[in-house]
């Protein structure tokens, strides 16, 4: 760094007296660097080189500095005006509520019944209703209040009163095939407690395991939210087992009877040629002492009576037997030989048989086939139609009776071609 002490009106006048001489002495002298200068000049010169850089260190220093100012300034009217807001909010509130103003305490409306009278019983309150289901209060009373009870308030005080509309009531569905954690999630759902230990279970021939039954209340009762719903839940299907019965030698009849009784069901029944009696069992589709499970059905095979033996010779064993007949004279033509009838063959139609309208309740359905009864059922007058297995031959004979009554006599030919 070099510095040059001179004063610009010498270097001016020294302009001013021409190039003869070139070179003058000023009067202040030059300093510059490789000059060697004394050591009080030496000293001036480091104090003002180190004030320079002091200069230009604290110049950054105030650039910081108003930054950090500035956002300061910003931070303090923010809460300047949050204090300012305390304050008005405040003297509002104290020309509103000022110790000078009349206060009265609010009473307890809670569990009281409402009425058009309560709000003359406190004129110096302003009275708001709002209604809504409460659980714990019945409908018309008070279940809740805004303020509450025991606060100071100004008269003319607005006052909140909820009025209980009494519980919810739930529209509870039929539950009935649901499955049980179905039918779990929408009774809570909805409002509705269950009990687990309250779960009542039973056993169900289509009602799958594990599948609601029932619930008590029914979807036809009135329920409402919090009450108790009682589950009745399917352990499938209870399988029974019974010994099968002899029905050999029995009548039909008999023999339906003993299988209602086993809570067996009858399966088809055939007529078929046999030398036992006529109407007997001689055959059934499980053999006695066989273990089969309830609701099976039985198939039976009854007889239709030993078959008619044609006796060629006299009926009485004692006569003689009869002359030769004559020898039939040439005008005479023989008699004609008839041919015996063709052998028919089993049928078993599916006979509907209308029920009497000008009944009522029940009836007793008895079929006969030549007079031995194949079917007997007790009907209600409700039923339109039933339908009955009839097995035999065309030529057989059926006769329908309701109440012993007859009602028709058809062959089963005839019956055939009804069809």
């Amino acid at each position: 760094s070099i510095s040059f002490e001179y004063d610009v009106a010498e270097l001016q006048t020294a302009a001013d007296e021409g190039p003869e001489e070139p070179t003058r002495s000023l009067p202040g002298g030059a300093k510059g660097k490789g000059l060697k200068l004394d050591a009080k000049t030496e000293a001036e010169e480091r104090k003002r080189i180190r004030k320079e850089m002091l200069e230009e260190e604290n110049h950054k220093t105030r650039k910081s500095g108003n930054l950090l100012a500035t956002l300061s300034a910003v931070l303090g009217v923010f809460v300047l005006i949050a204090i300012l807001g305390f304050v008005i909010i405040n003297m509002v509130d104290g020309l509103f509520n000022s110790p000078d103003a009349e206060m009265i305490e609010v009473p307890n409306f809670r569990g009281k019944a409402y009425t058009l009278e309560l709000a003359d019983e406190h004129p110096l309150l302003r009275l708001r209703v709002d209604r809504e289901y409460c659980d714990d209060h019945a409908e018309g009373l008070i279940c809740e209040q805004d303020p509450l009870p025991q606060r100071p308030v100004a008269i003319g005080t607005e006052i909140w009163l909820t009025v209980s509309l009494g519980r919810e009531p739930v529209a509870l569905i039929d539950m009935a095939n649901m499955d049980l954690r179905a039918a779990q999630l929408w009774l809570i759902d909805n409002g509705l407690r269950y009990d687990p230990n309250a779960q009542k279970t039973a056993n169900h021939d289509t009602i799958p395991r594990n599948f609601v039954i029932s619930s008590e209340p029914g979807p036809n009762d009135r329920v409402f939210k919090g009450d108790l719903v009682v589950l009745t839940v399917s352990l499938g299907k209870d399988i029974i087992n019974v010994t099968m019965p002899s029905l050999l030698g029995e009548t039909e009849q008999a023999a339906r009877s003993a299988l209602q009784q086993y809570n067996l069901l009858i399966g088809q029944v055939r007529i078929v040629p046999s030398d036992n009696d006529a109407g007997t069992v001689v055959w059934q589709s499980v053999s006695a002492g066989e273990v089969v499970p309830e609701n099976t059905e039985i198939d039976l095979d009854i007889s239709e009576g030993p078959p008619d033996i044609i006796d060629p010779s006299p009926s009485d064993p004692d006569s003689s037997p009869s002359p030769p007949s004559p020898e039939v004279s040439p005008s005479e033509s023989p008699p004609e030989e008839t041919s015996p009838p063709p052998q028919q063959e089993l049928v078993t139609i599916q006979q509907a048989i209308g029920i009497p309208q000008d009944h009522v309740g029940t009836m007793l359905l008895t079929v006969h086939r030549n007079g031995v009864k194949i079917f007997e059922e007790t009907v209600s007058a409700d039923t339109i139609s039933i339908t009955v297995p009839i097995t035999g031959y065309p030529d057989d004979i059926i006769d329908v009776y309701f109440d012993g009554t007859l009602l028709y006599t058809r062959s089963i030919a005839a019956l055939q071609q009804q069809q």
